[in-house]
């Protein structure tokens, strides 16, 4: 971030302040990958693969739904002030859906809103004598990110004379907790707990920046120049929800077939989420 407040004519130095803004905001110079839309790459895809490996044809024959995977967490704005939007985005359920699909158990469109529409239907179907077939998931899924909170945080800033810099780190923690149930008419007795899970994640940021800000020129006609250089690295809140969630997806459906043999495809994962920002890490 640069600013130039002044109190003479600085227009050399403004403009040489304003161009290189204007170069690298030019689309002509942006990355065609960052413009177009792309596919999301899973990284927890090889350890849900090696999973969907180690099903049997009777593990993968049953079928899964979702019930529904909200934001119980308490926190809904970044700012209390602004009031700016929510900390996590609201489609748990849509991306536990993706994740599912790769374990290789039947998946089954569960979601409320499908419910709502089969509710809708269903009468209108049976008044007019027509049969109708249904699946039902033999197994759902419910859940909810139930808290977050802001963890340590670090500040440290030293200016003299107008000359200085500083840093500071902050945490964001979040957890999430799932059950896996068995619905009546399935393998399973009705209502019994399967699987449960819960998970934690750390979300860090870290800023850095320096400046120098002086009075320049004569006394009876300065110029007050201040110049700020920031730079900003943390990891995104709500992308990485969806690592949570691939990962749950992970530990719902190894729990309930007691499946260990993708332990280290799990651990290798994680190093690839860890990677997604250099500093990721608990502060001390």
């Amino acid at each position: 971030m640069c600013r130039i407040r002044y109190t003479g004519i600085v227009l050399t130095a403004l403009a040489l302040s304003v161009q290189p803004a204007l170069a690298e905001a030019s689309p002509s110079k942006t990355a065609p990958a960052a413009l177009a839309p792309r596919e999301i790459i899973n990284p927890y895809k090889p350890a849900l693969e090696c999973l969907a490996s180690q099903l049997t044809p009777e593990q993968r024959a049953t079928s899964i739904g979702i019930g529904y995977i909200v934001d119980r967490t308490g926190r809904d704005s970044y700012s209390q002030d602004s009031a700016a939007g929510k900390f996590l985005a609201q489609s748990g359920d849509d991306i536990f859906m993706t994740s599912l699909a790769m374990t290789g158990m039947q998946v089954v469109e569960y979601s409320p809103t499908y419910r709502q529409s089969l509710d809708w239907q269903l009468p209108k179907i049976m008044a007019g004598g027509q049969p109708v077939a249904v699946t039902l998931p033999d197994i759902i899924v419910s859940g909810s990110f139930s808290s977050l909170d802001f963890g340590s945080s670090k500040v440290g800033e030293l200016y003299v004379f107008g000359i200085g810099g500083g840093a500071r780190a902050y945490s964001i923690r979040y957890t999430m907790d799932l059950r896996a149930s068995a619905m009546p008419g399935g393998h399973f007795p009705a209502g019994k707990v399967l699987s449960t899970l819960a998970l934690e994640k750390d979300v860090i940021g870290r800023e850095r920046k320096a400046g120098v800000a002086g009075f320049f020129g004569n006394t009876g006609d300065s110029t007050y120049v201040e110049f700020n250089f920031n730079t900003q690295k943390r990891e995104l809140l709500q992308y990485s929800q969806r690592y949570m969630i691939s990962r749950a997806a992970f530990g719902i459906v190894a729990g309930l077939w007691n499946v260990h043999a993708c332990d280290a495809q799990l651990a290798y994962s994680d190093t690839l989420v860890t990677g997604q920002i250099q500093e990721a890490k608990k502060i001390p």
